[in-house]
């Protein structure tokens, strides 16, 4: 698949992230390998939540960045010591 070329499901919140059992949207299995992932899921959660579409980007919060930062860093720590 092309990177330019979105599948036909691109951000339909009931194709990639239908809302589950208990009101949850639940992202589909067939949707993990696609290169277009996180950015079909914000369009899809913004399509079912409109009014945060104002709202800036978690990227450009320093503190979220931080934060994610924090966790890849721990992460790769935690996966060396498991390595041994």
């Amino acid at each position: 698949m092309s990177e330019d070329k979105f599948p036909d499901c691109y951000g339909l919140p009931e194709e990639v992230a239908p809302l589950g059992q208990h009101g949850f949207p639940e992202p589909q299995d067939k949707c993990i390998p696609c290169p277009h992932l996180k950015s079909c899921l914000r369009k899809a959660w913004l399509k079912r939540h409109p009014s945060e579409e104002s709202k800036f980007p978690p990227e450009e919060n320093e503190m979220v960045v931080k934060i994610g930062k924090f966790w890849r860093r721990w992460s790769r720590r935690k996966l060396r010591q498991t390595d041994i």
